[in-house]
């Protein structure tokens, strides 16, 4: 029968036993401080890239909005030539794209 001690850590997972220890009792864990500024280093990053999301989601949103503002004032615009018995130019297009008429 086997007589080793076996670890609830698995020893498969590459420092796993070693993390499993405390700080004071790990081979080369370095300093606190070294740990602490690698920590920072690594916050600061996930910050940029939050940033990063950010500002891009706000860009993508500008961007839609723009896009709505342009198609709204066309149909004002087609609103307003159509109050004055015109037909707007594009209207036919628009109309056989959205199903209304059909294309003969």
């Amino acid at each position: 029968m086997d007589c080793r001690k076996k670890s609830s850590v698995s020893a498969r997972v590459p420092g796993a036993q070693e993390a499993a220890l405390p700080i004071s009792g790990r081979v080369g864990g370095g300093s606190r401080a070294l740990r602490a500024h690698a920590e920072e280093g690594a916050g600061e990053a996930r910050k940029k890239l939050r940033y990063q999301y950010l500002e891009e989601l706000v860009a993508d949103r500008e961007r839609s909005v723009l896009t709505l503002r342009r198609e709204l004032e066309k149909l004002y615009r087609w609103h307003t030539e159509m109050d004055q018995g015109r037909t707007p130019e594009g209207l036919d297009a628009m109309m056989q794209e959205q199903g209304v008429i059909k294309q003969e």
